[in-house]
């Protein structure tokens, strides 16, 4: 449909597919709705690799788990140029829409890490180092009869 292979787009986000010709409004649209975990259907101009538009039609629907939290957006993208006077596959798009997950099982979904795991004094200093010396050397050589 756009061009691309797999490898090329598997873990990415949408933002590869704009373009100068890409709405603005339909974009604040769509970053409104996942952030207000809300469902979207909108119609789209997007790009294909080789530059060429055409209209996305995308439907964004929220997964909740089963403790209501919002966890994740299914998103569906489907070449709406090639459906135009295609009842049968409008409606078998539509079918299909219905049959998304909207729920799973919160006990299916992986544990939260701890918000401050344990971190090695010696691995962390190492981190930090480089950018501590060149903040000393800045300083010295701004105010060199300063004391640090």
């Amino acid at each position: 449909m756009t061009g691309w292979s797999r490898e090329e787009v598997v873990g990415q986000n949408c933002r590869f597919l704009q373009g100068r010709g890409t709405e603005a409004e339909l974009l604040s649209s769509l970053i409104m709705a996942v952030r207000a975990g809300a469902p979207l259907s909108i119609k789209i101009t997007n790009y294909r690799k080789d530059g060429t538009p055409f209209q996305n039609g995308l439907l964004l629907r929220p997964v909740h788990d089963t403790d209501g939290a919002y966890r994740y957006n299914i998103g569906l993208l489907s070449d709406v140029t090639t459906l135009e006077g295609d009842a049968a596959a409008v409606s078998e798009l539509e079918v299909f829409h219905t049959k998304l997950p909207a729920s799973f099982d919160a006990r299916l979904q992986p544990a939260s890490p701890p918000p401050y795991a344990a971190t090695d004094p010696l691995a962390q200093w190492a981190q930090f180092q480089p950018a501590t010396a060149k903040m000393i050397r800045l300083l010295w050589a701004t105010d060199p009869d300063g004391a640090l």
